[in-house]
């Protein structure tokens, strides 16, 4: 912990502070007649000079009192015996340089209940200071901590939340295969081609906050061609992309969890073709992401957990809080997704 007021911000400060009792105590003492202006500006600048001294000083007393005392009454005790040898020294001090200075010095203590007045106000003063700057000092800290904190859960709660995306993928994909190793050898030799490239951009994507709109739907486009392998002319995708859109920084993998979610609930068990449609518009704020895919509202669908969606919604909130937003929407035979997203991550600042 270094000393506060020896900094280049703080000391122009603290030394312009003397200035105003130096000055009240050279009126109080000429204009009261006591003493002649020379020998009143003399006696104030020796007096308020040693003090200066000795209230820079006061810090190692208060740093060392600070960690080695916790007792409030020790403490008390501690700056009482502090303040009596200030006021001793500071005297002391005092009493020397003007003797050095005059060979009849004038008669300064005639003011010696007031200087001890003076000095223990000006002690607890720069006392005070001292707490202040140390409280503050603390609280800086203690606010940096909490930030440093927060940052390391959320992005732990990130690793988190991205951890729950491969796992749930990977579960459905090796499922394919395994279905496709037994009617369709060539399909399934494809379909693992095509895994494994979209493995290697999840992997790495994992290490990633954010990817490009490009790289993003690049990885959505392997991920519904290997669900086509599986699906055939069952599944159809159908993509409008506003070419200025694809250099957005998106949260990586933010897709998923939604072409995983139309295909499970439009694919799985509908017995007509379903079709994916993907709208990406852009204005100068956000990017706009709308992901639609038709299902028969007859049939009687496996009810999830939610689990992709709440995924998608968390980490919205955790990477752009109240500015991104995802919309879900589920009438007559459709159910639309509506991902909006700021062009510029908080982040990035």
């Amino acid at each position: 912990m270094s000393h506060p007021f020896l900094n280049k911000k703080i000391f122009p400060f603290y030394s312009a502070a003397w200035l105003f009792p130096t000055v009240l105590q050279v009126w109080s003492m000429a204009l009261g007649g006591y003493f002649t202006l020379e020998a009143a500006i003399i006696l104030s600048l020796i007096s308020n000079s040693v003090f200066f001294i000795l209230g820079l000083s006061m810090w190692f007393f208060v740093k060392y009192t600070l960690i080695n005392t916790t007792s409030l009454f020790k403490r008390i005790l501690d700056f009482t015996a502090s303040c009596i040898m200030i006021l001793f020294i500071w005297q002391s001090v005092v009493f020397i340089l003007i003797g050095l200075l005059w060979n009849n010095p004038p008669d300064f203590s005639i003011f010696f209940p007031q200087r001890l007045i003076y000095g223990f106000m000006v002690y607890l003063l720069i006392l005070m200071a001292y707490y202040l700057r140390i409280s503050y000092d603390v609280l800086q800290e203690k606010a940096q901590n909490e930030a440093r904190l927060r940052e390391m859960l959320k992005d732990s709660e990130l690793d988190m939340l991205k951890s729950q995306i491969n796992p749930h993928f990977l579960f459905n994909s090796l499922n394919s295969v395994n279905w496709l190793t037994q009617i369709q050898p060539d399909k399934a030799s494809e379909m693992i081609v095509s895994l494994s490239e979209y493995l290697r951009y999840s992997i790495a994507g994992g290490h990633r906050t954010l990817s490009s709109l490009k790289m993003e739907m690049e990885n959505i486009t392997r991920y519904i061609n290997i669900e086509k392998i599986r699906f055939g002319e069952k599944l159809k995708a159908e993509y409008q992309v506003t070419e200025e859109c694809l250099q957005v920084k998106i949260p990586s993998m933010i897709l998923q969890p939604l072409y995983e979610n139309a295909i499970k609930h439009g694919v799985y068990e509908s017995t007509d073709p379903v079709w994916i449609e993907t709208k990406i518009s852009c204005n100068d704020t956000h990017v706009r992401i709308v992901i639609q895919n038709s299902f028969e509202p007859n049939i009687p669908y496996q009810k999830g957990n939610g689990l992709g969606l709440n995924n998608v919604r968390q980490r919205l909130r955790l990477i752009y809080g109240e500015t991104a937003s995802l919309e879900t929407e589920k009438k007559e035979q459709l159910f639309t997704a509506t991902l909006l997203i700021p062009r510029i991550c908080p982040s990035e600042h």
